[in-house]
């Protein structure tokens, strides 16, 4: 700062001229000329040790709060017009789509991608070990073809819905449907419906032991399902993750009511990935909170 700049700055301060003359009257050696040099001479020296200061240090301050805002400023950031700076996201390079080697001509080609020959065949093996726990030989085992036949005509009852599955074999014409009638009898479809099983029940962990897992039963679909669509269908760039609601009314564990929901108010709540095309990538069935061990071990009174 110049000797200028300093005068300028003192004929803003107000005067006090009561107090110069009486500081002048007691020392006779002191005028008022010399009292402005002594003031800019110290606003010169105060200037010059503010620009030779170094960088505060957080010691000399009782908290963070007292700190200079300037102590936090490390960096200073200067905003230019140059976009070649910034940084941009690698562009996405990898192969998406049907990812399908073999020749795809019918509905059931389809079907056998996902629902595998050796899920089926492990589907067929599950079963008939239930049944003949439970019957004995007294039962007509079942086999790959029925079992194929069985999920068509369930993939057909989830087009042409009917008020209960016999309606399917009503002896009425308007209820009666001849595809499904003809494919399979109405006591061999409920007998199927009884005794499909994916899993033994002697494996089954207990509820009060770890390792619990309430899809159990249906566990083997569900992994077979998620390993076939990640193989089948390589997902694009843009994917979300969101949960969808599957409408059940009946009696199940980790049923949900969402009030809030426009439609299927009621079931089983399913986190979903897709991409911009629709097609499911994973999925996971919401069976409710994840208790751990310890917490669990806290609520029982254990220590």
């Amino acid at each position: 700062m110049s000797s200028d700049e300093a005068f300028a700055l003192l004929d803003e301060i107000p005067s006090d001229t009561g107090s110069i003359t009486s500081e002048a009257s007691s020392e006779d050696d002191v005028d008022v000329d010399d009292w402005n040099d002594i003031a800019v001479n110290q606003i010169l020296e105060n200037e010059n040790i503010r620009d030779n200061s170094t960088e505060p240090d957080v010691d000399d301050w009782n908290s963070e709060d007292e700190l200079p805002l300037s102590y936090f400023a490390k960096e200073i950031v200067v905003w230019t017009n140059d976009h070649t700076l910034a940084t941009h996201p690698t562009p996405f390079d990898e192969p998406y789509g049907p990812n399908v080697s073999e020749v795809i001509e019918t509905p059931l080609d389809t079907f056998l991608l996902f629902f595998t020959p050796e899920f089926l065949k492990k589907l067929v093996f599950d079963s008939n070990l239930y049944a003949t726990q439970e019957h004995g030989d007294g039962f007509t085992p079942t086999n790959l073809e029925e079992i194929k036949c069985f999920f068509g005509i369930n993939i057909l009852m989830g087009l042409t819905k009917k008020p209960s599955y016999k309606d399917y074999w009503s002896s009425k014409f308007v209820m009666r449907d001849p595809i499904v009638s003809s494919a399979m009898s109405r006591d061999r479809f409920g007998w199927l419906l009884c005794h499909l099983r994916m899993n033994g029940n002697t494996l089954q962990p207990k509820k009060v032991r770890n390792g619990y897992d309430k899809l159990y039963k249906i566990r083997p679909m569900i992994d077979i399902l998620t390993k076939q669509f990640l193989e089948c269908y390589k997902p694009g760039e843009n994917r979300s993750i969101d949960e969808s609601m599957v409408k059940f009314k009946g009696r199940i564990g980790f049923r949900k009511y969402m009030p809030k929901k426009t439609h299927k108010k009621m079931g089983y709540k399913i986190w979903i990935r897709a991409d911009q095309s629709g097609f499911v990538s994973e999925f996971q069935i919401y069976t409710g909170k994840v208790e751990t061990t310890e917490k669990k071990s806290r609520r029982q009174g254990y220590h």
